[in-house]
């Protein structure tokens, strides 16, 4: 069998791409086979609906305003979570609407205790308003029940700002009212989950593919990547507050970030698309095998 060149459709239009991007295309839609009825009652076409019902409900939700979006089922219908769910929940009732940037990095390339407080007092000199679920972070440093976070932040942020280290429900966090922009290490599903919501980004990539994911919504202009050393890759807190003062706080700056995130939410919403670059993909992979 020769090999032949195979392009992959992208989600982002207008630019093909540039090489081929692992994505777990499974948690953006099912995969279906070619010649399947997309409106076949099979189990992963029930599936796909049930998301597409919860994901359209959380946003039916947010753009109501007043209370938050509470986490949904499958069906769509509400789900009670932990305490600790409801209190984050509850925190986010009580902001202001579009307010509050919410911090989520990730859990596969957790950050080291130093990267851990550059962000904390990038956050910290902001002034935001922030929902932060963080993740232990990595070093020897730091002991079982020790506060990863720098001496007094929590104090100095009480009125702004929440941090939580346990699971939290994230589409019903970016479904919330109450948020207005996305902190993000771009990883793909948390990219595609933001822009669902129509979120601005604060971009912090840290691994693999999530560094040409930023660079190419910066080029979108969804949203605003924290600066790093050219030397050695690093950031610090100035090059963090910098970022967020931008997305969050600059009234002309943000303008603009929100605009270019509600058009590449057009994009990542836009299922009958999805439906065909699906389609396109295994059509292609089909005739190579044959």
């Amino acid at each position: 069998m020769s090999l032949r060149s195979v392009r992959v459709p992208t989600c982002w239009p207008s630019e093909p791409p540039p090489r081929l991007v692992h994505t777990n295309v499974s948690t953006v839609l099912p995969f279906r086979a070619a010649g399947d009825d997309p409106s076949a009652n099979g189990p992963r076409s029930r599936a796909s609906q049930a998301c597409l019902s919860s994901i359209g409900a959380s946003a039916r939700l947010a753009a109501r305003g007043g209370s938050g979006a509470r986490r949904l089922s499958a069906s769509g219908a509400e789900l009670r979570g932990s305490s600790e769910d409801d209190a984050t929940l509850r925190w986010l009732d009580a902001q202001p609407p579009g307010s509050v940037l919410y911090v989520a990095l990730g859990s596969e390339v957790p950050l080291r205790v130093e990267q851990v407080h550059e962000l904390a007092l990038g956050l910290d000199l902001a002034g935001a308003r922030f929902l932060w679920a963080l993740r232990k972070p990595t070093g020897t440093t730091v002991l079982h029940d020790a506060d990863p976070l720098p001496s007094g932040f929590q104090d100095r942020t009480s009125s702004t700002g929440l941090v939580t280290m346990g699971w939290v429900p994230q589409l019903s966090i970016l479904a919330h009212a109450a948020v207005g922009g996305f902190l993000t290490h771009c990883g793909r599903n948390s990219l595609i989950e933001g822009l669902l919501f129509g979120h601005p980004l604060v971009m912090l990539p840290i691994f693999g593919d999530q560094g040409p994911n930023a660079r190419q919504m910066e080029a979108k202009k969804a949203g605003l990547q924290v600066a790093r050393d050219e030397g050695d890759g690093s950031f610090d807190r100035h090059g963090v507050a910098a970022a967020v003062r931008a997305v969050m706080l600059d009234g002309e700056a943000r303008e603009g970030f929100v605009a270019g995130a509600r058009r590449m939410q057009g994009v990542v919403a836009d299922k009958e698309r999805q439906e065909r670059y699906v389609d396109e993909f295994v059509q292609q992979l089909t005739a190579y095998l044959l």
